[in-house]
């Protein structure tokens, strides 16, 4: 088992502590250089990790390895901190105070080094600040235009209206891959490589949230 850090906007934190997200999705780099390039869906076993092949007449075989790891493995979410008038730090997503042990002398070296400032972007969080520890119990490689309804919904996302793009008010009609969409396009340019209209190859990841300790 290994563990590596993974960076959750704000709306996703909330989403995961409230039990709405299990999956994610982010983009393989680099994408397949040719049109004309396809994935074996299903990975094959290489040195006891599981590797994709990318195949195109224009281009020789590229293997791809989920850079996030495999089944078993642990993300830690790195999300952004924000100081307080009071001089709390809190997690900026629902401004929860973040809680440092009095004897960890290493963790408190670190916050020293934020401290000068009134936040803490999510890239430069320390491990010891993170409240949020996944497992990882599916990966795969698909295109990001064939999310399914239902794993759209796994993201996290609102039921968006069909005809208007804002979110549904009769959770009977609507779209969660267009709430989808609607976050995908907050992160990525929708006219950008990585945009929805690109359909870029894309690492999906299922994982479900372990009880946290103090």
């Amino acid at each position: 088992m290994t563990e590596r850090p993974i960076i959750f906007s704000g709306p996703m934190v909330r989403a995961i502590l409230d039990g709405r997200k299990t999956q994610t999705r982010r983009v393989v780099k680099p994408q397949p250089a040719y049109p004309d390039s396809f994935v074996d869906m299903e990975p094959r076993s290489v040195g006891g990790e599981a590797h994709w092949f990318v195949h195109g007449a224009s281009e020789p075989a590229v293997i791809w390895s989920c850079p996030f790891g495999a089944p078993g493995d642990r993300l830690w979410v790195r999300e952004t901190l924000r100081q307080a008038k009071s001089g709390e730090w809190q997690y900026d997503a629902d401004r929860k105070p973040v809680l440092v042990a009095p004897d960890d002398e290493t963790a408190m070296i670190v916050w020293a080094h934020h401290n000068e400032r009134d936040y803490c972007p999510s890239i430069h969080m320390p491990r010891w600040a993170s409240r949020i520890t996944l497992e990882i119990t599916g990966v795969r490689v698909e295109r990001l235009q064939e999310i399914s309804e239902a794993d759209a919904q796994a993201e996290g996302a609102l039921l968006c209206d069909e005809v208007t793009g804002r979110v549904s008010l009769d959770d009977r009609r609507g779209s969660y891959r267009l709430g989808f969409n609607a976050i995908w396009s907050t992160i990525h340019a929708e006219d950008g490589p990585q945009g929805w209209a690109a359909n870029p190859w894309v690492w999906a990841l299922e994982f479900k949230r372990l009880e946290a300790t103090v």
